[in-house]
């Protein structure tokens, strides 16, 4: 039953990402999948439980394939979190921590979550925010050090609840399945001993390894080696994958996709706020925003009208009430990452006019 529900989730978790942001939640495929050629249904089973309710003896013995696989997604999260760090030395050295970037990041990511300011304005506290980039990219880089010994492990554990706590409430970006993985490193046997005061049972470590019976090994081995590649070439995709690492540089101003939507009598509809109060998440479409703005400072102006029609389906297709706007200005705007000055447009371009309920039509010209 594990091995179907692994196939079962190689599809449900990919399909979201092959027709959306790649959102990487790729270690909800990986741990069924280990644990699907693993012994867990030694304890972890109907079969179990029956035995035991029928009375039956079940003799367990200490087995390292019992920690294998445990031990397998270990190993993955440390690929997961070495690489970030790596990257961040290897793309922009310590100005990833020591310069304003830091702070932009924040400032950015406020913006694509429709002007959403934390309480706490980080932003203003920068000696402390560059502290803390260069302890995220130590901790990234030293993690496989600290699994060595279980005594480490807690700094693992307590830095990765901090660390993804932190970004998503200062970020509004928290892996919560990372943060949910990290329990694994619990020693639940030790932790019921210490609980309920009884001595520890002892059991025979059995230490024979028939590496032909056990798969698990080899699935370890296939997502970690699938996962460096695409970790060592920069790649996001799916079922293999380079996890965000975050490593470029944010500058202090940004472009965004101005939208002037009206209904058929011409009065104004506020699409960025109707988003915002169906939770439709704007960030995961910035980059359209990016390459748009990129294709128009390229001068490509016949892919920059599809990608306009395109960039406005998003909008429509996860917003019904939409539905109701009859024409649209797009603008292409310049704004400064500071939230008190976001009102002040530094530069303007327009893109084209739409027409959702007609065959669309769109001008664009190089005018500011």
């Amino acid at each position: 039953s594990s091995k179907f529900y692994a196939v079962l989730a190689l599809y449900i978790w990919g399909v979201p990402m092959f027709y959306g942001k790649l959102s990487h939640h790729h270690i909800m495929f990986w741990m069924p999948l280990i644990f699907a050629f693993s012994s867990c249904g030694d304890t972890f089973s109907f079969d179990y439980l029956w035995k035991k309710f029928k009375g039956k003896s079940v003799n367990l013995v200490h087995h390292w394939k019992y920690g294998f696989p445990i031990k397998g997604l270990w190993i993955l999260l440390a690929l997961i979190y070495s690489v970030s760090g790596f990257h961040k030395l290897y793309d922009t050295g310590l100005y990833w921590a020591l310069s304003d970037n830091l702070a932009n990041q924040i400032k950015l990511e406020w913006i694509e979550n429709y002007d959403v300011i934390s309480s706490i304005r980080v932003d203003q506290f920068p000696i402390l925010l560059k502290i803390g980039g260069v302890l995220v990219i130590l901790f990234e880089i030293l993690y496989p050090v600290f699994l060595i010994k279980g005594a480490t492990r807690i700094v693992n554990f307590t830095g990765a609840w901090l660390l993804h706590l932190t970004a998503g409430y200062f970020l509004n970006i928290d892996f919560v399945i990372l943060r949910v993985v990290h329990l694994s490193m619990i020693n639940v046997e030790r932790a019921l001993v210490w609980i309920t005061k009884s001595k520890p049972q002892l059991l025979v470590e059995e230490r024979n390894i028939d590496y032909k019976k056990h798969g698990v090994i080899w699935i370890v081995a296939i997502l970690f080696s699938g996962n460096l590649a695409m970790s060592i070439i920069g790649v996001s995709s799916y079922p293999f994958s380079m996890y965000p690492s975050y490593s470029s540089i944010v500058n202090d101003e940004t472009e965004l996709i101005e939208i002037n939507a009206f209904d058929i009598n011409r009065e104004p509809i506020d699409v960025k706020q109707i988003g915002e109060q169906n939770q439709f998440k704007w960030e995961n479409i910035r980059p359209f925003e990016l390459e748009i703005a990129q294709l128009f400072h390229d001068n490509e102006l016949s892919v920059t009208k599809e990608k306009l029609e395109a960039y406005w389906q998003l909008w429509r297709v996860n917003n019904p009430q939409l539905e109701t706007v009859d024409s649209l200005e797009l603008y292409l705007i310049k704004i400064s990452l500071i939230p008190e000055l976001r009102d002040s447009v530094i530069e303007r371009h327009f893109l084209g006019k739409l027409s959702p309920n007609e065959k669309s039509s769109h001008y664009i010209n190089k005018s500011k």
